[in-house]
């Protein structure tokens, strides 16, 4: 019993590390996916006003913003999918954490049963040692 529990609160506890591990893996995609939001912010900002590098190198700002967009596009797409594994590992971890309560639960309710046997047998003991017969009759 103890060391089935044991093994749920390590998958529990490997589960967290895993959410965590997730988390910053998209926490982290999050800022690449601001960065190069704000560089291709610059880049259009830079186009609009009619730049001198636009002028001088028209093909490389356009084909740096095209790569500055396809980036973005993948990001967002890593970002979503970052995010449901999120939401995956949290639903297990719930999961895994409702099993476990359950399994407590379940643990105290038959301890508590085995303690009221216990209990009664001693009481059964006790009256059969009282009216000096080894066997119990009807104690209603």
């Amino acid at each position: 019993m103890k060391s089935r529990l044991e093994t749920k609160q390590r998958l529990l506890k490997l589960q967290k590390m895993r959410q965590g591990k997730a988390e910053r893996a998209l926490a982290m995609a999050q800022r690449r996916q601001q960065a190069l939001a704000a560089e291709r912010a610059g880049l259009l900002a830079a186009l609009e006003e009619g730049s001198v590098a636009e002028r001088l190198f028209p093909k490389l700002t356009y084909d740096r913003l095209r790569t500055l967009e396809t980036n973005l596009k993948h990001m967002e797409s890593h970002v979503a999918q970052k995010v449901q594994e999120s939401y995956s590992e949290n639903k297990k971890l719930e999961k895994t954490r409702e099993g476990l309560r359950e399994e407590q639960a379940r643990s105290l309710k038959e301890n508590e049963a085995k303690e009221q046997s216990e209990l009664i047998d001693l009481r059964s003991a006790k009256y059969g040692q009282s009216t000096g017969s080894d066997k119990i009759d009807d104690l209603d």
